[in-house]
């Protein structure tokens, strides 16, 4: 019997969990890709101490402080809770008397991109992008996740295109202006993708004006849905997302939820604001469990 279970490895999810082993509780984290979207992240400018550090770094980083206060980390996908809480995973079964959910979120797929999954359609630069070294690639997305992206790619391609449906990128001012800089970045402004092209592998892609371009490998990074599916049926939720009060509670007693699966932030989705919050609910569910 543990005296919390954390859901997801997220940046929230581990500092939740670091903050409740010093606080001297029985934890576990269970997740099946420790630092969660972070972790394919090709580089992270905006978290405070760190000019320019990947994702995986400072996932790594993370889990071994984790790891070093005491909490347990198992790489285990959960499958299902029950009140009270029995959690099952694709390993084993595990009990808990308080459970936060840092489940984050999905990212969101392209129309039309299924077929060339892993043929050319790309989810993670760092993963896949020393692939397309010296070929032509293309970006969709104008956010920040999309810029990095694509200045990670054009330190690799040979061409990097970025597709967008808006008429200025929403990514923050400084990665614009590197964008701006780099001779093999073009952007393309106001169209979308209408298909894709090819036999076994990514040929081309085809924009709704009409323009074609022939392509090696397409990077999508055009947000996400909260991954909430495993406690819709258990908690409140507003659109998909895990509706929280003030102090991260959900409607089930003794469950929390922090991060990009909550509904407290809007769209402002940040590692600083995961880690806070995970900080926040750990303070919760020792409260709850001293009431109790």
């Amino acid at each position: 019997m543990y005296d919390l279970i954390v859901i997801g490895g997220g940046p929230g999810g581990l500092n939740c969990a670091l903050y409740a082993a010093r606080y001297s509780l029985k934890v576990l984290m269970l997740s099946d890709k420790p630092g969660g979207q972070m972790a394919y992240t090709s580089s992270i400018r905006n978290y405070l101490g760190y000019e320019n550090i990947s994702g995986m770094e400072l996932t790594n980083k993370f889990v071994k402080h984790v790891k070093k206060e005491g909490a347990e980390i198992k790489q285990e996908k959960v499958i299902s809770i029950e009140k009270g809480f029995t959690i099952q995973t694709n390993k084993g079964k595990y009990k808990s008397k308080s459970v936060v959910i840092a489940t984050g979120a999905n990212r969101k797929k392209l129309e039309g991109a299924e077929k060339f999954e892993n043929k050319g359609v790309v989810y993670c630069a760092t993963c896949d992008g020393p692939l397309y070294k010296n070929k032509v690639v293309a970006v969709v997305g104008g956010s920040n996740a999309a810029a990095t992206t694509t200045l990670y790619l054009s330190d690799i391609a040979k061409k990097v295109y970025v597709i967008y449906r808006g008429k200025n990128l929403r990514s923050e001012a400084v990665l614009v202006k590197e964008i701006d800089k780099r001779k093999n970045v073009k952007v393309f402004y106001d169209v979308n993708i209408k298909e894709f092209v090819g036999k076994t592998y990514l040929d081309k892609i085809i924009l709704d004006n009409r323009k074609s371009l022939d392509v090696d490998g397409v990077f999508i990074e055009i947000g996400s849905t909260p991954a909430s599916d495993i406690v819709k049926n258990l908690v409140k939720l507003n659109k998909g997302l895990v509706k929280v009060d003030k102090d991260l509670k959900t409607s089930l007693d003794g469950m929390y939820a922090i991060g990009d699966v909550v509904d407290t932030t809007g769209d402002f989705r940040q590692i600083c604001i995961s880690i806070a919050e995970g900080a926040m609910a750990a303070r919760s569910v020792l409260e709850y469990l001293q009431r109790k």
